[in-house]
């Protein structure tokens, strides 16, 4: 049986490189990588899996090398993103030195450019393009001759792109991953209660097709709602309190969300969860039937507070359907996070200061403020490279907004960073704001960890 490493590599910042999304945390938050837990349980059929979570252990380069040489595995799935390529393709260097086994990624930036990054480094054998496929198995069984799907790997001299399989409403089954692996102790999200807490994907990919994301570009399925409760019931035996969904869009399929809350309340898993969803989805019977399964907090892209904005990026829903779900989930007590992009095509600053106070307005429980990012494989990355906003070779991308990534047609890079530190300042130093979430507070965890991603946010650090 052959030795299977999982490995989130180390890092000089927080990056969250998993499910084809690299970013930097904005403050103290942390949960399992998805690719990596998703993989953990189809490799456990056949191999011995280990997993080295680096980011969460808060492990360097030096004692990382020196975990892997002991730990002689026979392969390496590592993860990566265009956030953190410029640092993991040097430490990746270093472990094929060091450890001359197949190293095979997964992660956003080989979407797009697969091909030309294994072309271009030889210390990297293959990538996924398809985390919860059983590709790899085949691959780790018999190799690249083995003609791999939903892979990109090396034959011989040849660069060879598997052929690509991109369901739509498919369903599909995964073995019960191995959370035991993971370091729970070291994970934490601003939302959660009671830890520890479980990172739980019970679809792939979306049905919707945003401008700005890859995510209804990767096709779309969803797990068995039995194969689904099967593992929550062993994470309520493993004595997991809470459970963070880390779904696209909970609920995209109103009536197998219902029946997987239905199945939880009948299960009596008693836990506490939250989970992404779209304003469009919610309706007050669909969120009682969730806050009853145990549903405290839930996240919705709102994005901008421009209709025009929205039909361009093809959300699929208006500015009333966002104030209805935000009414109802604070009428039913349920706690509500908004997202918002600063900066998208077409915006001027008039634009972004009405999502500012927007935002204001809606007055959810959290607000995240975002800047728009030319992410692999999406509209408006071509958009970006072909009006001159974004150059093909600028390669860190950060959509949290460490940094300045790009402009519009009326606005510079460096001034829709500026707008979207004034929007995080405008919502987060309200008084009414900072007094109402002191008294959300319940438990001596949840006010430590609102003071450390509070104190994250208020001191981090921008690239230089």
């Amino acid at each position: 049986m052959s030795k299977i490493l999982l490995l989130n590599p180390p890092g000089t910042r927080p990056y969250l490189r998993d499910y084809y999304c690299s970013k930097i945390a904005k403050a103290d938050y942390l949960y399992e990588p998805t690719d990596l837990l998703i993989l953990s349980g189809l490799l456990n059929e056949d191999h011995q899996v280990q997993a080295l979570d680096c980011i969460a252990m808060g492990m360097q380069t030096a004692k990382a090398l020196e975990w892997i040489r002991n730990a002689a595995p026979d392969a390496v799935i590592f993860l990566s993103g265009a956030v953190s390529w410029h640092e993991d393709k040097k430490f990746l260097k270093e472990l094929k030195q060091l450890c001359p086994v197949p190293l095979i990624g997964s992660g956003d930036l080989f979407l797009e450019d697969g091909d030309k990054i294994l072309l271009k480094h030889d210390f990297v054998d293959a990538v996924l393009l398809d985390f919860t496929s059983r590709d790899l198995l085949h691959y780790l069984k018999q190799g690249a001759k083995a003609g791999p799907d939903n892979m990109i790997y090396r034959q011989g001299k040849r660069i060879v792109t598997g052929s690509i399989k991109r369901t739509i409403k498919d369903t599909f089954e995964i073995p019960l991953p191995r959370h035991d692996l993971f370091p729970h102790h070291r994970y934490r999200y601003p939302t959660v209660k009671r830890p520890p807490f479980a990172t739980v994907l019970t679809d792939y990919g979306c049905p919707y097709h945003c401008r700005f994301c890859v995510m209804g570009k990767i096709g779309y399925k969803v797990r068995h709602v039995d194969n689904v409760l099967d593992e929550l019931e062993m994470l309520a035996d493993m004595g997991f309190k809470e459970i963070y969904f880390n779904d696209q869009t909970f609920g995209a399929l109103r009536e197998r969300a219902i029946a997987m809350c239905k199945g939880m309340i009948e299960r009596q898993f008693h836990f506490g969860w939250q989970a992404w969803s779209r304003v469009d989805l919610m309706d007050e019977e669909l969120l009682r039937t969730m806050q009853a399964a145990g549903c405290h907090s839930m996240f919705f892209g709102v994005e901008s507070a421009n209709e025009k904005t929205l039909k361009a990026q093809k959300k699929g829903f208006s500015l009333e359907q966002v104030r209805r779900t935000f009414f109802l989930c604070r009428r039913l007590g349920i706690r509500t996070m908004a997202t918002f992009i600063i900066g998208l095509p077409g915006e001027t600053e008039a634009d972004i200061r009405r999502t500012i106070r927007f935002a204001l307005k809606l007055d959810p429980d959290y607000a995240s403020f975002n800047l728009l990012v030319p992410r692999a494989a999406t509209d408006i990355r071509k958009e970006a490279l072909g009006k001159g906003w974004f150059e093909a070779g600028q390669n860190i991308l950060d959509q949290s907004g460490t940094y300045p990534i790009m402009g519009n047609e009326y606005l510079s890079a460096a001034r829709i960073w500026q707008l979207k530190n004034e929007a995080f300042r405008s919502f987060y130093f309200r008084s009414t704001y900072l007094l109402r979430r002191l008294k959300q507070i319940n438990t001596l965890y949840e006010l430590r960890h609102n003071l450390a991603n509070g104190w994250a946010l208020l001191t981090r650090k921008a690239l230089s």
